[in-house]
């Protein structure tokens, strides 16, 4: 009887070290600050603990696996000897009696310390994290001081062996992909635990570090732009006409990019007795290589107090203008002005069907209307994706099919060579023909 409490004591023990180690992993850091600014010496043990992973993770796999191996050990030295003299004295297997009962032993103390060592104390572990982390706190840090020495050894061999397989993580840490963040936001907002709105927001964040400059540019065709060394009656009669509130700003060409001039001060100058020279109304603006990382280019506008950038190939010709409003929307989704805002859909057909512009975004396209277009550096829009599927300018009226999306689209709209409206339906996969006799 007293070899059976032992072991039950010891799988007892490995319970309680697993327990410790998901709560602690598992409180709310802002709980504990909490906890810790009002006085709590147990939160600020925990708080050392979560400061310290390497040494704490050591601490407990020291005791889990000590436990677990004197538990292992014990009860094969009090059990096995006894159950095969059983099994041989009942004529059961006598040939055998030393391995089956080895194997009967095993089997049910990795039962029992599967069950109540780590499924059951883990599971009531994050149930209420707070509470048993508050509680082992202390002991577990008491613990760590006193297990340091092997810890310590433990920690080195260990990031010794990451180091062999150059693994530059040690080993308490993870690393996450970025569609296993994606998905852990999807099921947090699915269970209420993250604001919808809130997961939307982070997970555009994720994709915006897969986009670079040349993904969310302004194309050149639809800079609104003046010349520099122009007249401000020129000036004005643009500022007129466009609807955006600030132009680009170049010298000779578009090529060659200065700044830009908000319209509102072209209005302004307009009015006053003596109008300032254009020059002196053009703001500096960010130049950015069209390969750059979209979340380096809104750092960079951010820190330049720039709204504004003009995107460069590797020759320096200009690509197009992206501007904070643009990487802005990549987060929360489209900005809609007074006037309406942008929209890429013209028509929705009764068979499923789109009528889309020809500069619509693939990405966009995608994300809005839940299709599944492929989207390459090569293009960015739903007249680039068809143009380099047919290998040229597609006529009117022509069709090019998009296997990966199961679509079609046609052109139905088309000027001086560019790609004005198509139309996008959904058509069945091809039946795969079975081989000829």
């Amino acid at each position: 009887m007293t070899e059976l409490i032992l072991i039950v004591a010891l799988v007892l023990a490995n319970g309680l070290f697993a327990a410790a180690e998901i709560a602690v992993l598992s409180v709310r850091r802002a709980r504990l600050r909490e906890l810790a600014e009002a006085g709590s010496r147990r939160a600020r043990a925990v708080q050392n603990l979560r400061g310290n992973p390497e040494l704490f993770l050591a601490t407990v796999q020291i005791c889990i696996t000590g436990v677990s191996a004197a538990a292992a050990a014990y009860s094969g030295e009090q059990y096995v000897e006894r159950l095969s003299a059983w099994l041989v004295a009942s004529r059961i297997a006598a040939d055998w009696s030393q391995w089956l009962a080895f194997g009967v032993v095993v089997a049910v103390i990795s039962f029992v310390s599967l069950v109540f060592g780590e499924l059951v104390p883990k599971s009531l572990a994050l149930r209420s994290a707070e509470t048993l982390s508050i509680a082992m706190g202390p002991w577990l840090l008491v613990l760590s001081k006193f297990l340091r020495p092997a810890s310590w050894l433990l920690t080195k061999t260990s990031n010794l062996v990451l180091g062999l397989v150059q693994d530059k993580t040690n080993f308490a840490e993870a690393r996450l992909s970025g569609e296993e963040l994606r998905i852990l936001l999807e099921e947090a907002s699915s269970a209420g635990a993250v604001e919808a709105t809130s997961g939307r927001i982070a997970g555009r964040a994720l994709e915006l570090a897969e986009l670079t400059a040349k993904s969310v540019v302004v194309p050149r065709k639809r800079i609104d732009a003046l010349d520099i060394d122009g007249d401000l009656d020129t000036a004005v009669a643009a500022a007129l006409a466009t609807q955006h509130t600030r132009l680009v700003a170049y010298r000779g060409t578009l090529d060659q990019p200065v700044g830009y001039v908000r319209t509102r001060d072209i209005l302004v100058a307009r009015l006053k007795a003596q109008p300032p020279a254009l020059k002196a109304l053009v703001r500096p603006l960010v130049v950015a290589p069209w390969k750059m990382p979209a979340p380096e280019l809104l750092e960079k506008l951010l820190n330049d107090h720039c709204p504004m950038a003009a995107v460069v190939d590797e020759h320096g010709g200009l690509v197009g203008l992206v501007t904070l409003e643009d990487l802005l929307e990549e987060l929360v989704g489209e900005i809609h002005e007074d006037d309406g805002g942008e929209s890429w859909l013209i028509d929705s057909c009764p068979d499923g069907g789109l009528i889309l512009y020809g500069n619509a975004p693939v990405r966009d396209v995608n994300r809005d209307y839940g299709r599944d277009l492929p989207e390459s550096q090569q293009w960015s829009t739903v007249a680039g994706l068809v143009i380099a599927r047919s290998g040229r300018i597609p006529e009117v009226g022509d069709r090019i099919e998009i296997a990966e999306d199961a679509c079609e689209f046609e052109v139905i709209k088309q000027t001086a060579g560019q790609i004005v409206e198509l139309r996008l339906w959904p058509v069945e996969p091809a039946e795969p023909r079975e081989p000829a006799p």
